[in-house]
């Protein structure tokens, strides 16, 4: 497709994804990734990682998938959409926090607001899972997970601050602090 054939809005939101790359700290590491084609007429998705770092054993994964329909689409309330997966292992005694779904939700909305990511129809789902393996008789592990699903309507077609909270919701949940550059929430 040419740049010809791109509405401008959804070109817009494109640039405005390549400016916020450059404000993405050296820890996390994003590449594009094939968008679902059935959603909407234009689609783009990123897929992020944070590095390995003192404030989690294993990186926290996500995805970024940014839609856009020039007509709208029912409960959308606009023509752009986005959707946000944020999936990290966590230590057990968060994981088993019957709070932990509300923390881990708060962390987006946090990161939005930090952002001043303006968004309406957010909705989604804060899931901990907790992980026992077995050999046998025995229990050999037990391990804590937590998960974040969400979509949310951008008010404007500049998504830099949206991708930039999604980031800072991604370190977040290695319990790095993006605001001060800090490790919080994970014992060391």
């Amino acid at each position: 497709m040419t740049n010809a054939k791109l509405p401008p809005a959804w070109e817009l939101a494109l640039l405005s994804l390549r400016e916020a790359h450059a404000q993405i700290p050296a820890h996390v590491s994003v590449h594009e990734v094939p968008a679902p084609k059935e959603i909407a007429p234009f689609a783009a998705a990123i897929s992020g990682e944070t590095a390995l770092h003192v404030a989690a054993e294993t990186p926290a994964v996500g995805r970024l998938v940014l839609l856009f329909d020039p007509q709208e689409q029912p409960g959308w309330g606009g023509q752009f959409r986005v959707v946000a997966l944020v999936a990290s292992e966590t230590e057990l005694n968060l994981g088993e926090d019957p709070l932990a779904g509300e923390v881990a939700w708060s962390w987006l909305r946090d990161a939005l607001a930090g952002r001043e990511a303006h968004y309406s129809h957010l909705v989604g789902t804060a899931t901990a899972t907790i992980n026992r393996s077995f050999s046998g008789d025995s229990l050999r592990g037990t391990s804590a997970s937590l998960e974040i699903r969400a979509s949310w309507t951008p008010t404007s077609y500049d998504l830099s601050a949206h991708f930039l909270a999604w980031v800072d919701t991604l370190l977040q949940s290695t319990g790095f602090s993006p605001e001060e550059n800090v490790v919080g929430l994970r014992s060391l």
